[in-house]
């Protein structure tokens, strides 16, 4: 008879306070303490025909380029991680929460300018790989229950008020018509013989609770994993999937940790209601099907002028921060733009993991046509090229289609990218 094994484990990934987060100005500035630790959580899966494995770290992103020339992040993971289990690397995700008080690892500015951060990325490289090899080594026989439920009060659509403005509408009436998807997915795994569990969650919602701040934090989706682990009796972890989430932010950011825990809390809460749903015995499992397929895109780059184009620096320090940051994207060039898109049945849900920050207009275009019971559309899976965006966003203007590291996709590539996760989707079901 078929089975699904899985296993679960985590490495803390908690900086040294020489390591720089993302700041405003100077851009990179460093850490004073740590309010709570990041961590590196994996999880293994195995039938009898395909294996794969699922890593997801309390970090902002990472781009690829950020171990320096000649080197590639994901890559190197996943060489690790096959040289330690055996799983094809083709056959492993990592992904992020987009927790944005963490390490500067999304290459706004060149982070192996800071001494000792190529030994720490080193050593991050090995944390990983070391998450997954002790998952691998951990999996046992599981049956899969599969639930969503909607969480209230959590997500706010951020773009509002330029929506409004092009739509010539108040900013309360777009905030209502905007298209969000509320709900929190959640996968139980369950040892039927331990009655033991692992529980994996997906929600979109930017981690911006707490930023800009000099305190390492995993943000509200480290309160939510801590609260479920604790709560569920023979739980033995939590992952966290970050969604579609580059227009959709709590509803208070850049505050304190009070928010945090209380969005933690929100979030954690609505999924331990979903988890008692699915710990009724008399609820079939989910078929014990494991697929995973992805494909390498290079969609087509936004605008960038010309460094004469750009202009001299300022001289106010706020407007040279960005203009240092203009000149970064514009030094990248016009070329196509590498994005991976990775697809990976299991059971009757499907995980598709994209390499930038989409919008949740993605997850909504993913979620109608797939073939799936349950669709998790995953951001920062293998790699970072920025925000995601379609076509409307480009139109109505704002910082996440700005000049920018953070904007290198231009909005030609929207409907290859939205091609590309359907065409997966689809060659997962015959």
């Amino acid at each position: 008879m078929a089975e699904l094994q899985a296993g679960y484990a985590r490495t803390d990934i908690t900086p040294p306070l020489t390591i720089p987060y993302l700041g405003f100005v100077p851009r990179q500035a460093y850490f004073e303490g740590i309010h709570d630790p990041l961590y590196a959580r994996a999880l293994a899966l195995e039938t009898e025909d395909c294996a794969a494995l699922v890593i997801v770290a309390d970090a902002i992103g990472f781009d690829d380029r950020i171990l320096g020339e000649g080197r590639h992040f994901t890559s190197e993971v996943r060489s690790r991680v096959a040289d330690r289990t055996g799983v094809p690397a083709a056959q492993v995700m990592l992904a992020c929460t987009h927790a944005h008080s963490t390490p500067e690892t999304i290459h706004f500015r060149r982070l192996l300018d800071h001494p000792g951060a190529a030994c720490w990325l080193d050593t991050l490289l090995d944390q990983l790989a070391s998450a997954a090899k002790m998952a691998w080594r951990a999996r046992r026989p599981r049956e899969l229950r599969v639930g969503s439920i909607e969480v209230s009060g959590l997500s706010h659509p951020r773009r509002a008020p330029l929506r409004a403005r092009a739509l010539g509408i108040s900013e309360a009436q777009a905030v209502a018509d905007y298209p969000l998807d509320r709900r929190a997915r959640v996968l139980l795994l369950t040892d039927a013989e331990r009655d033991s569990h692992i529980v994996v969650a997906h929600y979109a919602c930017h981690p911006v609770t707490v930023q800009v701040q000099p305190l390492v934090s995993a943000d509200f989706p480290g309160v939510a994993l801590q609260l479920v682990t604790e709560a569920i009796p023979g739980c033995e972890g939590a992952l966290f999937l970050q969604g579609c989430d580059g227009d959709v932010n709590p509803p208070k950011v850049t505050t304190r940790f009070a928010d945090v825990m209380r969005y933690g809390l929100m979030l954690g809460g609505a999924v331990l209601e979903a988890v008692g749903a699915l710990l009724d015995r008399d609820l079939p499992p989910s078929e014990p099907v494991l697929r995973v397929t992805r494909e390498l895109l290079h969609l087509p780059s936004r605008e960038v002028p010309s460094p004469k184009e750009l202009g001299e620096e300022p001289s106010d320090p706020g407007e040279r921060r960005m203009w240092e940051e203009q000149r970064v994207r514009v030094s990248w060039g016009h070329g196509p733009v590498p994005v991976e898109v990775q697809a990976l049945r299991l059971g009757e849900a499907a995980i598709v993991g994209v390499g930038g920050e989409p919008f949740m207009a993605l997850n909504l275009a993913l979620q109608e046509e797939s073939p799936a019971a349950t669709t998790l559309v995953v951001g920062y899976a293998n790699g970072y090229a920025g925000y995601l965006a379609p076509p409307e966003a480009w139109a109505e203007g704002g910082y996440e289609v700005g000049l920018g590291p953070w904007s290198q996709v231009g909005p030609q590539g929207w409907e290859p990218l939205v091609a590309a996760g359907k065409r997966l989707l689809g060659s997962l079901w015959p």
